[in-house]
């Protein structure tokens, strides 16, 4: 098969699709537990769970069909592409978790360091 063929029918949008649902799932995430705090589900689930079976389910939907063009033997070689392609759009996502959860809340002023010098000190002795 043309390598050109390839590029434009299932690189490309492998690229688009991967990149659109990092940036979904992450807004999705940050809107709604981080702003708003009303999704009140086990870390592990919004991690990783979710996650994996949302970027799956993306690359069964966008490139599923897609996918036939490579012309793979058997049936077992295309589910084995998708969950190759899911667990590539799935990483991105589980590692970008762990930064969206300390990036996003407020940084505070201080004016001298004095007053949280005894705080700190107390919490590394513990």
């Amino acid at each position: 098969m043309d390598k050109s063929i390839k590029l434009k029918q299932i690189y490309l949008p492998f690229l688009f699709v991967s990149v659109s649902s990092i940036l979904f799932y992450n807004t999705i995430r940050w809107f709604l537990d981080i702003k708003l705090d009303i999704l009140h589900i086990n870390e592990d689930l919004l991690d990783i769970w979710i996650p994996l079976v949302f970027s799956f389910f993306t690359v069964y939907f966008f490139l599923g069909k897609r996918l036939r063009i490579l012309a793979v033997k058997n049936i077992r070689s295309y589910y084995a592409l998708l969950e190759i392609l899911s667990f590539a759009i799935a990483v991105p996502i589980f590692l970008s978790q762990n930064y969206i959860e300390k990036a996003s809340f407020d940084l505070i002023t201080v004016n001298t360091i004095e007053k949280y010098t005894n705080i700190i000190m107390r919490n590394t002795l513990l």
